[in-house]
């Protein structure tokens, strides 16, 4: 997909104005979308993007990266002053995004014909999408980590995105195994930032999550979030009756507040939606 996004519309990634721009320019059936009910801040905590599955029964094993895939230099995050300040496009210094995620990404994942993958191309961004319709518990994330962030052998990311936490109990992440891996995962991936989304707040238990994900941000310089709690509008506006999956409103308006908050990629080059790298390989 072409980069040749008009200047004019470059400077639309900090609004929800992006809307506009997205329907003209690539994405399906945003034009009809709701408008969140609260506006993209010009702030955003930062964090890490997550990776496509496929369906197939096990974790294959590492694929070789492909010759033209080579390892993108990654940059630090700058340690004062609080949170990177949207758009994340300017703590980053390429344009590789790795999401991983439970089931609320899934829904918006490219084998649904979603468009959260459109959006970022259309800013240069190439993402890889791996979620499981299912929990993603430090195991799961950590599985796909072992087989999609290899540097020693030419693949790598620049930000690692991760939604999870998003299942209904039973299946559902308690808060101390949530905060262990979100610390396990900024560690392990450090200097690289990671993007945590925040969760559609159903009950006081996703709240208390949700305060989880807050704090982790304060005690991680790579770690920040975007905040789709507050943007993307109420429980019942943005999922479906299962509380995981995301509704019609809820699907158009998580490319929009992605969009916005990662920006125009740093560097240029096209933009791309990755084939997915990694087979959930679970059957629970």
């Amino acid at each position: 997909m072409s980069r040749a996004v008009p200047a004019s519309l470059r400077a639309a990634a900090a609004t929800l104005g992006l809307a506009v721009m997205l329907t003209a320019t690539a994405c399906r059936g945003l034009d009809d979308v709701s408008t969140p009910t609260a506006d993209v801040p010009d702030t955003a905590a930062l964090g890490v993007l997550p990776e496509s599955l496929t369906d197939s029964p096990t974790l294959p094993p590492p694929p070789p990266p492909p010759d033209t895939e080579v390892a993108v230099p990654t940059t630090t995050p700058s340690t004062t002053g609080g949170p990177v300040g949207t758009p994340f496009a300017d703590a980053l210094g390429g344009d590789r995004l790795l999401f991983i995620g439970d089931g609320t990404l899934a829904s918006a994942a490219p084998d649904n014909d979603q468009l959260l993958c459109d959006a970022l191309s259309v800013f240069g961004w190439q993402a890889e999408i791996d979620a499981f319709e299912g929990p993603a518990d430090l195991g799961y994330v950590s599985a796909v980590l072992d087989l999609r962030l290899r540097p020693e052998a030419g693949l790598d990311w620049d930000a690692v995105v991760l939604w999870v936490a998003n299942e209904v109990p039973p299946l559902g992440l308690a808060p101390n195994d949530l905060a262990a891996l979100i610390d396990t995962t900024a560690e392990r991936i450090a200097p690289r930032l990671l993007v945590v989304y925040t969760l559609t707040e159903t009950d006081s238990a996703r709240a208390d999550l949700n305060a989880v994900i807050r704090e982790a941000a304060t005690r991680h310089p790579n770690v920040g979030i975007v905040e789709f709690a507050e943007q993307a509008g109420a429980a019942d506006e943005v999922l479906l009756d299962d509380g995981v999956r995301l509704a019609s409103d809820g699907l158009k308006r998580l490319p929009l507040i992605t969009a916005s908050a990662f920006g125009e990629a740093p560097i240029g080059l096209d933009g791309g939606c990755l084939e997915p790298g990694v087979d959930t390989g679970r059957d629970d």
